[in-house]
């Protein structure tokens, strides 16, 4: 039962040290957005001609984008200096829960030279997983490539929001460790050499591209062992899809309550 304060009732805020600092604050000055790194570090933009991330095209056809990627990965096959990695996140259902599991694969030359998995357990999003395998393929590569001479790493994901969160100057995206993380095994990579060069490519998913389905196996084998995982903290991204989840079941229901109420009323539900 909601309890419905008489129009003579006036709520006083607790006079708390935070409302007495806002008090003295003219919203007329200018409000600052908080830096997700501190302002001498370089971030990704200090690096034009050595980061490069590449976006879905704006093609529907995603079997002529799979097609152009076995193309263009064909032109690196020989070349000593590049190393191909596939990264992805699956997700498996199981006694009305989620769980998940990343993985990732590195190919030099046609060659499998790396492989990892990591299952994540149900407290996270699709969103994470992908952040960690890009996070932990990154690491990876970069340690490959310290000892093969290898100047060209190029990273595929079937994901848009992720791989562009770790470039991202904006707060809210980077409120992802993960996503920071990411950001920084970039910049350590590209700062070891000059002739270091980093991309990140967007994938098609499911569409017989060899690498991407291996590591897709990889993916759902991690999560098939996620539900082990008990006790872990629930990830940023899972507790606002929660609170957003549970937002909208109350706001639906007080919204059906009000129709039922006011069947002529213009606000409707809309599922």
């Amino acid at each position: 039962m909601t309890t419905q304060l008489s129009p003579h009732h006036k709520h006083h805020p607790m006079d708390t040290c935070l409302l007495k600092l806002a008090s003295k604050t003219s919203p007329l000055l200018p409000h600052v957005t908080p830096l997700p790194f501190p302002p001498w570090s370089l971030t990704w933009e200090d690096y034009p001609g050595h980061l490069f991330i590449i976006h879905k095209s704006h093609s529907e056809d995603n079997k002529k984008e799979a097609a152009l990627h076995l193309r263009e990965i064909h032109t690196y096959d020989n070349l000593p200096d590049h190393i191909l990695v596939y990264t992805d996140g699956s997700t498996i259902h199981r006694e009305e829960s989620s769980y998940l599991g990343a993985g990732w694969v590195g190919f030099h030359r046609c060659v499998e030279v790396f492989t990892g998995t990591l299952p994540l357990g149900n407290k996270v999003t699709i969103f994470d997983a992908k952040l960690t395998t890009l996070k932990r393929a990154l690491g990876a590569a970069s340690r490959y490539a310290t000892t093969h001479q290898i100047s060209h790493i190029h990273v595929f994901c079937d994901n848009q929001a992720a791989i562009q969160s770790p470039f991202s100057t904006n707060p809210p995206k980077l409120s992802c460790l993960q996503a920071v993380s990411a950001c920084q095994r970039i910049i350590d990579f590209l700062d070891t050499l000059p002739t270091h060069h980093i991309y990140i490519h967007w994938v098609p998913s499911h569409k017989n591209i060899p690498g991407n389905d291996w590591v897709d196996g990889l993916a759902k084998n991690a999560a098939a062992t996620a539900y082990c995982i008990l006790n872990t903290a629930p990830s940023f991204t899972f507790e606002l899809l929660c609170h957003r989840k549970t937002t909208t079941e109350i706001w639906k229901h007080q919204h059906m309550w009000h129709h039922q109420l006011n069947p002529h009323s213009l606000f409707t539900v809309i599922d």
